[in-house]
């Protein structure tokens, strides 16, 4: 299947800067070293290539090697590999995963760490595709379910960055804590992306953000306990990055006591390099990317980081080191290679993924994932939908609305204007061809009570275990107050008729903290072996958000405390089932909290309440 990219309407356009002009001809440079491996040895392009990085960074090694903090015994194998293809004129696919940190948010798609990843490992001659599949805001899980739809398959190595969110995050949902810890989420991870390559054993990378002195205490576990002593990821192949810490140590030994924050405004003297960038220098050695976009408005200048973001110095580097890592492990072979003998059996899993799988039932040869969201290249969700017995179904599938927006600012007379008088430095330029850059889109089937049921036809199979998970998207920080409840605002049927009544055939998944739900039925009891079934979806609204919060807790289902409640700032927000909602709260005189009066009438007409459904995983 063809991926389906969203388009991206940015276009590099060519302006008469000195910077714009060394820029277009390391570009052109690039591709004509590719051009030239019949004529030219391909390892000497290559090393050409490495010493072109290093003089960059003015042979400054530590910064480049030193982000590698560990890796696995089995990545000799994957290296192998990717030195015989390279030799052999193959291409190589790169898949990187992640959240916004991946996707470039804050800065442009054209400037994240995959894309100067790819235009690096090219000037280095080779002939290397890096397809960015980040999302904003996507949980680690059931995500990493869907590997295969997300990556597609034929790909040498999948990178995933590890930042904000743990790689276990959404893992805890289906089951016992004690099972979804950092160490075996990692190595059913790594387990789930060496199969995505055509020999089963694809190179598996994690990239760390840390920004302090020392690495993190997660990637701090996985190399002192896991990869000496336990070996968490078997024998496969895994390398563990961390961009900003070990690597930046000599640099903060150098630099000035006493700096300015990233916002320039206060003095600081954290060894933060992310807070407290270096000086004058902020990556050490350039005030700017080598690649950068044109439109670049002042107030938003290069940095190492924007936010909890990368600015387009930090993914510059972030990029780079991983090129260096793959181009000095490559080239260390053309010069001395000895082949492993290669065994006939699969690269053993480590135990820790073993028990996932079964602790779950989660056999890759029986999960099917359906993503809507883009990215991707696999199915969607419309493709489960039911359209043969009760006709055209009402729901629709669109962006939701931030990525609708997006698309329409994207498209819009102001943008054209923008692209029309290259007035790319005006600042509400700017902000319009941020957005524009990026790859991922937020999508999914939606539809109010209005439209009736949502018919998903599941062709489960005697050997599933009869477990549906239906997701709704990320949206921003918070949900949409019109955003439906899967707790209390859903009506489910099995068959057209079976009611799907609450713990006795469905419940809900919502990882502590966050506001994303996941439906997550269980028809084994019902079927057994399991067979194809009809899932029917309703929307149910709740009539006045104030009656419900008053209602006595025995008379929910399930049962839950008021919507709003004092947190630990002193406010009444939404919380339980509620929380992350965009719910205005009351707060009394005696420190009790309410729903505010009027919220349903003015904010929230049942009418309008809605749903999105962004994944259909069934296994």
């Amino acid at each position: 299947m063809r991926p389906r990219f969203i388009i991206m309407l940015v276009s590099v356009v060519v302006i008469g800067k000195e910077h714009g002009k060394e820029v277009a001809e390391w570009v052109r440079r690039s591709h004509d070293k590719i051009s030239l491996r019949k004529e030219e040895a391909w390892s000497t392009l290559l090393e050409n290539g490495i010493n072109d990085l290093l003089k960059y960074y003015k042979y400054d090694k530590k910064i480049l090697q030193e982000a590698v903090i560990g890796k696995s015994a089995g990545i000799k194998e994957n290296i192998e590999s990717l030195f015989i293809k390279i030799k052999q004129g193959k291409s190589i696919n790169i898949c990187t995963v992640g959240s916004s940190v991946t996707a470039g948010h804050d800065g442009f798609g054209l400037t994240a760490w995959p894309a100067v990843l790819e235009r690096r490992l090219r000037s280095f001659g080779l002939n290397v595709t890096v397809n960015n599949q980040a999302v904003g805001g996507r949980n680690p899980y059931p995500a990493s379910l869907c590997l295969k739809n997300i990556c597609g398959l034929h790909v040498d190595i999948v990178l995933r960055e590890w930042q904000y969110w743990s790689l276990e995050d959404g893992l805890s949902q289906y089951g016992d804590d004690v099972v979804a810890t950092p160490q075996t989420a990692a190595a059913h991870f790594v387990e789930r992306a060496s199969e995505l390559s055509d020999d089963h054993n694809a190179l598996v990378g994690f990239v760390f953000f840390d920004t302090e002195k020392n690495i993190g205490h997660v990637p701090r576990i996985l190399i002192d306990d896991y990869i000496p002593k336990k070996n968490v990821f078997g024998d496969r192949g895994v390398v563990i990055f961390s961009s900003f810490s070990h690597a930046f140590n000599h640099l903060r030994q150098i630099a000035p006591k006493k700096r300015k924050n990233k916002d320039g405004k206060k003095d600081c003297t954290s060894l933060n390099v992310g807070e407290c960038p270096l000086v004058p220098y902020p990556d050490g050695y350039h005030s700017e990317p080598l690649f950068d976009v044109p439109w670049k408005h002042s107030s938003h200048p290069s940095k190492l980081f924007i936010n909890w973001h990368p600015g387009s110095l930090g993914h510059e580097i972030v990029g780079n080191q991983v090129a260096y890592f793959l181009g000095t492990q490559v080239l260390s072979l053309a010069f001395n290679f000895a082949p492993t003998i290669k065994s006939t059996i699969t690269p053993k899993a480590h135990p820790a993924f073993q028990s996932i799988e079964q602790k779950y039932a989660l056999m890759s040869a029986n999960v099917f994932c359906a993503l809507s969201t883009l990215p991707s290249f696999g199915s969607s969700v419309g493709d489960l939908i039911n359209n043969s017995t009760t006709g055209q179904t009402k729901w629709i599938e669109e962006a939701t609305p931030f990525s609708k927006r997006k698309t329409m600012h994207c498209q819009s007379d102001n943008m054209k204007q923008c692209y029309n008088e290259h007035n790319f430095y005006d600042l509400k330029c700017y902000n319009l061809m941020r957005p524009c850059s990026y790859r991922d889109s937020k999508r999914g089937f939606t539809g109010t009570a209005a439209h009736g049921p949502l018919s998903i036809h599941i062709p489960f199979q005697s050997d599933h275990q009869c477990i549906v998970l239906i997701s709704e998207p990320g949206y921003e920080w918070s949900k949409p107050v019109l955003m439906a409840n899967f707790f209390h605002e859903f009506s489910i049927k099995i068959n057209n008729n079976q009611p799907c009544n609450y713990n006795d055939c469905f419940t809900v998944l919502q990882e502590r903290g966050g506001y994303i739900q996941t439906l997550r039925i269980d028809l084994s009891q019902q079927f057994s072996p399991c067979r194809p079934t009809t899932i029917s979806i309703s929307i149910t609204p709740v009539p006045s958000l104030f009656t419900f919060s008053n209602q006595s807790t025995s008379d929910l289902q399930p049962k839950n405390p008021p919507i709003c409640a004092l947190a630990k700032n002193g406010r009444c927000e939404p919380h339980g089932t509620w929380r992350r909602y965009e719910i205005r709260c009351h707060k009394h005189d005696d420190d009790s909290c309410s729903v505010k009066r009027g919220e349903q009438k003015n904010r929230r007409p049942p009418e309008l309440v809605s749903t999105f459904i962004e994944s259909i995983i069934y296994f």
